[in-house]
């Protein structure tokens, strides 16, 4: 956590409150595991350290799971090597669908929304289950949502799968969808500053924020394009 943190109420230790620790503002962030604690006993909120420190070496805590865009929002700074980072997509069924219900029934037995925003994160695999399963659904002609809703609950969690063994022409409107929808959000972004060197302080935070979540989307893009060119072969 940073320099706010939940402690128990003093008026009422079963409810907790939000108090700000100056101390903990002195931390920066690094990446690692929450430390902060409130002990009870002695009434006193703690910090462990994440290593060994030698006198006068700058204290590190973890901030806690938090994207780059929440970051620079909240606490002024971007973590160009964050592990949590992520953008945002934004994907809804629409009630006028004529296959809403149908989609809404299955989207259920997931236990996923209608209308959602779903991430997209760096490394080798940014495209989650929850966002594979409601694409999938997305797409789904009548016949196919009719075949899965008849199916156990645990059988539909296939959908969530890299490898849900379903139909090539299903996974391939899929993809297709993605690579559209990812494309969509990169053409949204400013096309790159030649003058990157002479920006502010608050225009050089907001270029690196770009830059991380156009990283982003190139790597999903390329994970996307990888698994629609298998499935065009297979």
């Amino acid at each position: 956590m940073s320099r706010q943190n939940t402690v128990p109420s003093s008026d009422n230790p079963s409810e907790n409150v939000s108090a700000l620790i100056p101390l903990w503002d002195m931390f920066n962030h690094r990446s690692g595991r929450l430390s902060t604690d409130f002990v009870k006993s002695s009434n006193v909120c703690v910090c462990y350290a994440d290593g060994d420190y030698a006198a006068d070496e700058q204290v590190y805590i973890f901030y806690g799971v938090r994207t780059n865009a929440d970051f620079l929002v909240h606490n002024g700074f971007v973590y160009p090597d964050n592990e949590h980072d992520a953008v945002k997509i934004r994907l809804g069924v629409s009630r006028s669908d004529p296959l809403y219900s149908l989609r809404y029934r299955l989207l259920q037995t997931l236990s996923l929304p209608a209308l959602a925003e779903f991430y997209l994160t760096p490394g080798p695999f940014p495209v989650d289950g929850k966002l594979l399963a409601f694409v999938r659904i997305f797409n789904m002609d009548q016949k196919t949502l009719d075949d899965w809703i008849q199916m156990e609950e645990k059988h539909c969690l296939n959908l969530t799968l890299l490898d849900g063994t379903l139909d090539p022409a299903l996974e391939t409107k899929c993809w297709e969808f993605l690579q559209v929808r990812i494309n969509l959000l990169i053409k949204q972004y400013p096309a790159p500053s030649e003058k990157a060197d002479n920006l502010s302080t608050f225009q050089q935070l907001a270029h690196t924020q770009i830059q991380l979540e156009l990283d982003i989307l190139k790597n999903a893009l390329v994970y996307v394009k990888q698994h629609l060119d298998v499935v065009l072969k297979s």
